[in-house]
């Protein structure tokens, strides 16, 4: 093992970030891993694919070699009968639209304004890969920033800056691509000194045509205190590298200029995510539809009976019609009915139980489920906002070194990085305000209390004096007092 190895953190943790994943894609990528997340009632279970990479997975409805063929139709049926909905994709966007409903605030020299419009050197804005990161924060707890510099001998000219021959860059990690890391304690300090990154790049056939996935592995260290960049194929050959990068006098770095983020903190360790839980749900959610459909398809047709009747009838009768306006002939003293199953609620109530739950772990913005008083419905905000302004304070923080550490290479300093968003507004609730302006009738509060908790809230806007002026106005415009 050499330096494609994993820590066991990254593979235990694995299987969370492909499960979030893939319920986020929906129905078809749920549907195309089978048995996966729907096993099939009908067989013994046969071992689990790997959880290794995404595509390494087996496809259990593309290997039915352990079924019969009545088995591989009926487990194909019940798939296709399978509904799938997609809680985890309306929770993460509606989680990110509230993190970064604001624009940012940027405040840098001119010689680091590109990275405004264009930060990682292939056209995406800082706002687009902010967005991103918040995103991979609240599905995997976990992503990671890398600043990357061109090689260059000596200082970097301003030219060379504006011709964009030489500039910073920054990278977006997602979790799974973050095999390997490593700390040491400098006095007392904890800096890392050990990053490997795992990438997928697409290479052209021979044909011209064809496209191949290649592995490499980016590893960046900590050699003698300074920092030095090297790139590795599958066989651990050299196939980039070394660079050793320099700031904008040309010296070179004490540190690695790799950023991880978390949803509780940005160390190298990795976070729970809550997106996790709500995917899993999710997943059982999916399969007690699986079993309700398919409870639907089997009994939930009327099917009629003729008690009584003899080989001799039945041959007779063999074209006979069902149906409104058609007359059923028995023989006397026999009688026809039609059976009509009654409703089978268990894998229903399984399915309302779950979502239930999902609606608790965060999930509420996909349903119009209202709460019984305004305290719990400041509970089950403030659980939820907490851990979202955690994910905002974490990416935000991780941002500023990043450009901080672009700005190492430009010769260029950040005035200022800050994300406005006040998810204070998300924890309006009617019952709340009501309770507050009967704190203001019975004097508990005075006015000025009423209207700041509406200004966080995000319903007023104009100033006290502006306030004051209009409720002497009415609507036509006509002073009250005569003045």
């Amino acid at each position: 093992m050499g330096v494609e190895f994993k820590r066991k953190e990254y593979i235990d943790n694995l299987p969370r970030w492909v499960i979030v994943d893939d319920t986020q894609k929906g129905q078809l990528q749920v549907k195309y891993r089978g048995e996966t997340y729907l096993p099939f009632y009908g067989t013994q279970p046969r071992p689990s694919s790997s959880f290794e990479h995404i595509e390494d997975y087996e496809i259990y409805n593309r290997n039915y070699q352990a079924l019969t063929a009545e088995q591989a139709a009926r487990y194909v049926n019940y798939l296709k009968r399978a509904i799938f909905y997609n809680y985890v994709s309306r929770t993460v966007g509606g989680l990110v639209g509230m993190a970064t409903k604001e624009p940012l605030i940027v405040e840098v020299d001119t010689g680091l304004q590109f990275a405004v419009n264009d930060i990682d050197g292939a056209g995406m804005s800082l706002s687009q890969q902010y967005k991103r990161c918040v995103e991979l924060t609240v599905k995997h707890a976990r992503c990671g920033l890398l600043v990357d510099y061109p090689p260059t001998d000596g200082e970097v000219t301003q030219e060379q800056i504006n011709q964009g021959i030489a500039r910073s860059y920054c990278t977006l990690y997602k979790a799974d691509q973050i095999i390997n890391w490593g700390e040491e304690r400098v006095g007392a300090d904890t800096r890392v000194n050990l990053v490997v990154l795992e990438e997928c790049i697409q290479e052209r056939a021979e044909n011209g045509y064809d496209l191949e996935d290649v592995k490499q592995y980016r590893v960046l260290r900590l050699v003698d205190g300074l920092y030095e960049l090297a790139v590795y194929d599958d066989k651990e050959d050299i196939v980039e590298g070394p660079f050793y990068p320099t700031d904008n006098s040309g010296n070179r770095l004490n540190f690695i200029p790799f950023q991880f983020v978390g949803a509780i903190n940005n160390d190298v360790h990795i976070d729970e995510s809550t997106v996790y839980d709500i995917s899993s749900l999710n997943i059982g959610h999916y399969i007690n539809s699986a079993d309700y459909e398919n409870s639907a398809w089997l009994c939930g047709q009327p099917m009629p009976w003729i008690s009584g009747v003899d080989q001799n009838w039945t041959r007779e009768n063999a074209g006979l019609n069902l149906g409104s306006g058609s007359i059923v002939p028995v023989p006397a003293g026999e009688s026809f009915g039609v059976v009509q199953t009654q409703p089978n609620s268990q894998s229903y109530e399984a399915m309302q139980h779950k979502q239930t739950q999902m609606i608790a772990l965060g999930a509420k913005m996909i349903s119009d489920q209202s709460f019984s008083s305004a305290t719990e419905a400041a509970i089950n905000n403030q659980s939820e906002t907490s851990y979202l302004q955690s994910v905002i304070d974490n990416v935000t923080n991780a941002y500023s070194k990043v450009l901080d550490w672009m700005g190492l290479f430009e010769g260029a300093n950040v005035e200022e990085f800050k994300n406005p968003t006040d998810l204070t507004m998300f924890m309006a609730d009617p019952q709340m305000l009501a309770q507050m302006v009967a704190s203001w009738q019975t004097g508990l509060i005075s006015k000025e209390d009423v209207r700041d908790y509406q200004r966080k809230i995000g319903v007023l806007d104009r100033t006290n004096e502006e306030i004051d002026d209009l409720v002497e106005m009415d609507d036509s415009g006509i002073n009250l007092d005569g003045e």
